[in-house]
């Protein structure tokens, strides 16, 4: 079973002004995927269809993201987060230094064919360079001599043998990259890391499909495991467990006459529950209701569970002297009436939770 409902939340005080600029507004969603936006207007079509809110339920990530961090859920109070735009969409970077950059592996093969390529073409071409020197020399020979074609020779050489150092140089230089030679930065000491896409998304969804006053609105979330929790927020068994309670029947075939009848039970039983409450700054005047204003409005939506059910003896409700043990009455209305009972038995500690 589960319930849903819009509730009013009423507070007397004096009122505060209108926040101009909120801490924890500075930054703006990160929702920017198109399959997300698809995925959230199917979410909210949902939502409209289903008047028990179910979709609130879509939050709990959020809320055990938010007690699973260290700096989170320092906010937490009474398995409540105040605040929720500012711990999902704010981060705190304390120090910033150069982006890393990770250097791709060397081949050292291909870097060795790479060289002995490169000298063996300086090479052959020095080799062509000396050759037409020296054919030069010979046919003008008689006008310079032998002896200027040889150094004319060396010298290309030399030529060709520094172009080659200098583009080994220049491509060495290239495939360098240290963090030095990037402006790019990071932060490589958070104080308060950002929450993932995923978790900003559902807060994107949560505030467009509950959020009725400001379609950015600020809320508090608290959330209720279908089991009892500790003081830090988590859970410490899968389901609450009731002993000797009464489920009563009023009954006029007993033993002894008309009398009410109360049969004692076990009940194992899972309460879930959720509520989103929205801030509306600023805040509402309440007609008919001096010196109250309305701060928020909150959406809540409930999931129970009966687990399991332990029936025991059977009493006397209505002997006043003493609790006076009767047999239980085995006919089909009473058994009808205690299922009835036991139901609404669930309902009562389920609208409690």
């Amino acid at each position: 079973m589960s319930a849903g409902g819009i509730e009013k939340i009423f507070y007397q005080g004096s009122k505060q002004e209108e926040v101009q600029a909120e801490l924890g507004e500075l930054l703006k969603s990160r929702h920017s995927s198109m399959d997300a936006e698809q995925e959230a207007l199917q979410i909210i079509k949902k939502i409209k269809k289903d008047d028990t809110n179910a979709a609130l339920f879509d939050l709990v990530p959020l809320f055990k993201g938010i007690v699973a961090d260290p700096v989170r859920s320092r906010a937490i109070v009474k398995n409540c987060i105040n605040g929720v735009k500012m711990w999902v969409t704010s981060d705190v970077c304390k120090d910033w230094g150069p982006k890393k950059i990770i250097e791709k592996k060397s081949n050292l093969t291909a870097n060795v064919f790479s060289n002995a390529t490169t000298s063996n073409t300086t090479k052959a071409k020095t080799k062509r360079k000396t050759k037409k020197a020296s054919e030069l020399g010979e046919v003008g020979e008689d006008e310079h001599g032998a002896g200027d074609t040889k150094d004319q020779g060396s010298e290309d050489t030399k030529k060709e043998d520094k172009k080659a150092v200098k583009k080994e140089d220049n491509q060495a230089a290239k495939n360098e990259v240290t963090p030095s030679t990037t402006k790019e930065k990071s932060c490589i000491e958070w104080g308060l890391k950002p929450m993932s896409d995923a978790m900003n998304s559902l807060w994107v969804n949560a505030q467009r499909a509950f959020c009725k006053k400001n379609a950015k609105c600020d809320a508090t979330l608290c959330y209720h495991y279908p089991g009892p929790m500790d003081a830090d927020g988590l859970p410490t068994a899968k389901f609450h467990t009731f002993k000797q309670l009464p489920l009563s029947v009023f009954h006029n075939h007993t033993q002894s006459g008309e009398t009410v009848v109360q049969q004692m039970v076990d009940l194992d039983i899972k309460l879930e529950k959720i509520s989103l409450c929205e801030k509306v700054r600023p805040e509402l005047q309440v007609e008919g209701l001096p010196g109250m204003s309305q701060p928020g409005m909150c959406t809540t939506s409930r999931r129970c569970q009966l687990v399991k059910v332990a029936y025991g003896s059977c009493f006397d409700g209505a002997f006043e002297a003493t609790k006076r043990e009767m047999n239980c009455p085995d006919d089909d209305f009473f058994r009808a009436k205690i299922l009835s009972t036991q139901m609404d038995t669930v309902m009562m500690l389920c609208n409690k939770s």
